[in-house]
């Protein structure tokens, strides 16, 4: 249910031409709740939800570090 919900805003994203970076990231297997890496979920599959944990907090450290260091919001 979750996924269609992210599905329809990307959609709706891409619809109005949305300029701004966006990504939904899908693990499967994994859990609906993702966190820091290592740290115990009780949620999806135990591998699956490790791994899309890694994945995503390197993900989401990559974007953080790629918006700090633009000045396109000035624009």
């Amino acid at each position: 249910m979750t996924v269609d919900f992210s599905r329809r805003a990307i959609e709706r994203l891409e619809k109005h031409n949305f300029q701004n970076e966006y990504k939904h990231l899908i693990y499967d297997g994994a859990g609906h709740s993702l966190g820091i890496p290592y740290v115990y979920c009780n949620q999806g599959k135990k591998k699956e939800t490790a791994y899309a944990s890694l994945d995503s907090w390197k993900k989401t450290i990559d974007f953080y570090s790629r918006s700090a260091n633009t000045t396109d919001y000035l624009n």
